[in-house]
């Protein structure tokens, strides 16, 4: 099968939403969760049942291998506190619906939480007992995974609050504790024992325990917990909340033992001369003890002393990891592999707490564009990703992964209500294939089969549901055709960053944010669109890095595959093409540099100059064969393809407040409406090869639950291209009714 590309002729613009009601021209689009089995996307081919067949996934080099040595990618998202939990009805259709959707690895997330049914430890007055029948819950959801092919990841510690009986001071404002999960020697027990409880368990219905379970992939120490990041944001000093919440500082009690340990390290470590110094320095008595330093005297500080406490908060986190591994591997006997903690916040110098995780199996990262500031209100940066690749979410993983280990994200997403969510998912896929990354696990999948048909909506609880998005479902689809196909080559060029051990307690300040992701102002922020990158943890010096062309407003990868253009315009749009897939994600323009044009009628938004244009995601992916069988000539497709027009969807009564100021990006919701969730569909025309399905084409759009609209299908005929050559399949999206994607198939004549 040839090339498949985009097109597309020249349409008229329509008219697009207010500036305050978005869902002006959208049209109700409700998944009807019953209809799912019938949709023309089915990717289990892609799987081998049951998961674990073959032995456990392991580390080898820089990536993933199953028990017989083969290259293994994940194509993952995570579940949150009751869907982990779900019946055993709910349990199969679930893993059914997965599986269709080509994913491979669940990242079993929030299993500690107190608000479903108080998670794993139930409804008591203790977080020390495993609740029997959410425990049940759990083992039949990883049956029925496993079954089908499905590996999981387990989340230890996430969202665990205390209560009475644990024997926990000051467990409220305590809250989920994060921080003193490193250094409270009790904390760090009660951790122990859960994981022992849960890993030592047999699961009834595959017989085996937990700790040798081959379905299990990873399991995962801590969720976004860093000591060394609650320094640097000032959470192990300051006033604590009544209520601990997820960021809030340490309780007085907890800070005062964090500086009992280190001086007890001072003492063990500092050479009494130096220690004097610091006395001398800082007017104090002998005996007194050396406080730590808070934020904000880190600046003003003797920089000696910092660079110990950098050293103290580093070793703390080394000395947790490293105890927690001897326990998982050595008495528990967990084969999986380990994960300590996600690098999860580029806007402080992380790159301790990424050494620390680099003694793991893996590393892996947490990241979102323009995650929304919540409340009682909620706000959101709206500025498009495609405008500003420097500091996309692309880049910002690009600062995680570290020579010789592979490199996996278990969080990202583009958040609702984001005006730009359709860029996300397509442009991460395709650069981390260019950087041959490992794996991703989508944030997050909820309500999935259990959705009521016209009543679920994307709701400020489900900033991030795939599954409800009609226009993010399809793009997962899509995008995880292109993940397990790999039809985008990786990069041959890798270039290392290497950074000095001394360097890991030198970089810190109040300005240090300024310096992200990187902190290496000699770093080109857009070589990450360019070819692989990953950083070693050495002192030998760096070579020069290669300087990056931007030719005519665009960079183009080293492949020639990708290419990122017009940011510098404030019109930004991403094109990839290869065999069997293209995408072109972003502002609309009229042409694109080599076979991509398009000039869609996609939903109005800024471009960040105050104009409205164009925005929207369009992919066409040849799907595979319903089987997954090989074809007799080795080729494993069949000349169908999916065609995906993502536009925006809104919730019905949406409304932001008004703007103040015009070209303002950040927007505060004003309503957030309710179900049935609505579409603003793309409109214009998309161009295809004819040469990819014989001169002609059948079209046939798809309901929201991906079942085909047969009565609607039209069949589309070569006509001349834009250069008169005759090759061109013109699909008119206004032809069909509303909808974000299309069932593609050769039409006989």
């Amino acid at each position: 099968m040839s090339v498949l590309y985009l097109l597309a002729a020249l349409a008229q613009t329509e008219s697009g939403a207010s500036d305050v009601d978005p869902t002006i021209g959208s049209v109700p689009f409700v998944i009807d969760w019953s209809r799912v089995d019938r949709s023309v996307v089915d990717l289990s081919g892609y799987l081998e049942a049951p998961a674990g067949r073959d032995g456990f996934i392991r580390a080898q080099g820089e990536h993933l291998v199953d028990g017989r040595g083969r290259r293994f990618r994940i194509w993952g998202v995570n579940l949150v506190a009751g869907l982990t939990f779900p019946t055993a009805e709910v349990a199969s259709r679930q893993a059914d619906e997965l599986a269709r959707m080509g994913v491979n690895a669940v990242r079993l997330h929030h299993l500690d939480p107190d608000w479903f049914r108080g998670g794993l430890f139930g409804d008591g007055d203790s977080t020390r007992q495993l609740d029997a029948e959410n425990l049940d819950r759990l083992d039949r959801l990883v049956a029925e995974l496993k079954a089908r092919g499905i590996y999981v990841n387990f989340n230890l510690n996430v969202f665990r609050r205390y209560r009475p009986q644990d024997d926990v001071p000051d467990a409220t404002s305590l809250g989920i504790a994060k921080g003193a999960t490193y250094f409270n020697r009790h904390l760090i027990e009660l951790q122990k024992e859960f994981a022992g409880q849960l890993l030592s368990h047999v699961n009834p219905y595959t017989g085996t325990s937990y700790a040798n379970e081959p379905a299990v992939i990873t399991v995962e120490l801590l969720n976004e917990n860093s000591l060394v990041e609650a320094w640097l944001t000032g959470r192990l000093d300051g006033p604590p909340e009544e209520w601990g919440n997820t960021w809030s500082p340490l309780p007085r009690r907890y800070q005062q033992e964090l500086t009992d340990q280190w001086n007890e390290w001072i003492a063990a470590d500092i050479p009494p001369e130096e220690l004097k110094r610091w006395q001398r320095l800082e007017q104090r008595e002998a005996a007194q003890p050396v406080p730590r330093t808070p934020k904000s005297a880190i600046a003003s500080r003797d920089v000696a002393i910092v660079r110990a406490e950098a050293r103290f908060l580093q070793s703390v986190e080394q000395a947790y990891f490293a105890e927690m591994k001897r326990y998982l591997t050595d008495e528990l006997g967990v084969q999986s592999m380990l994960i300590g903690d996600a690098d999860h916040n580029d806007s402080i110098f992380g790159y301790p707490h990424i050494a620390a995780n680099s003694t793991f199996d893996l590393l892996d990262g947490h990241g979102y564009w323009k995650h929304p500031s919540l409340g009682e209100t909620v706000s959101a940066d709206v500025w498009p990703m495609v405008n500003d690749p420097r500091d996309s979410t692309l880049v910002q993983f690009a600062r995680t992964p570290v020579v010789g280990k592979p490199f996996t994200i278990s969080e990202t997403n583009h958040p609702y209500p984001h005006t730009h969510a359709a860029e996300g998912m397509p442009i991460l896929t395709a650069y981390a294939l260019l950087h041959d990354w490992d794996g991703f696990y989508w944030f997050s999948y909820r309500d999935g089969v259990t959705g009521t048909p016209g009543e679920t909506g994307l709701t400020q609880n489900g900033l991030f549901g795939i599954d409800q998005d009609p226009n993010r479902r399809a793009l997962w689809a899509a995008c995880g055709v292109l993940w397990h196909e790999q039809p985008l080559r990786p990069a041959e060029t890798l270039v290392v960053r290497r950074m000095p051990t001394s360097q890991l307690v030198d970089a810190f300040g109040p300005d240090v944010w300024q310096g992200r992701p990187f902190f290496d102002e000699s770093f080109p922020l857009l070589q990450p669109l360019v070819a692989r990158t990953r950083l070693e943890f050495s002192d030998a010096e760096s070579d020069a890095y290669p300087e990056i062309a931007v030719d005519n407003g665009t960079v183009t990868s080293e492949t020639g595959e990708i290419r990122w253009s017009r940011f510098d315009e404030f019109e930004g749009v991403v094109t990839a093409a290869a065999q069997q897939c293209s995408l072109i994600a972003g502002f609309q323009p009229a042409e694109t540099a080599g076979r991509l044009q398009t000039a869609l009628t996609a939903p109005l938004v800024s471009t960040g100059r105050g104009e409205l244009q164009p925005f929207a995601a369009v992919m066409v992916v040849s799907l595979p064969s319903p089987d997954g069988n090989d074809a007799a000539d080795g080729a494993r497709r069949r000349q169908d393809a999916l065609l995906v027009t993502a536009g925006q969807t809104w919730n019905t009564g949406f409304r932001w407040q008004p703007r103040k100021i015009r070209r303002d990006v950040r927007r505060t919701v004003a309503e957030w409406g309710s179900g049935p969730t609505r579409l603003l569909p793309v409109r214009g025309t998309v161009g295809l090869d004819a040469a990819a399905f014989g001169g002609a084409v059948r079209v046939t759009p798809l309901d929201a639950a991906g079942v085909p609209l047969s009565d609607a299908a039209r069949t589309i005929t070569a006509a001349r291209d834009l250069q008169g050559d005759g090759k061109q399949l013109r699909i008119a999206l206004g032809d069909f009714p509303p909808t974000c994607w299309y069932h593609l198939a050769p039409a006989t004549e």
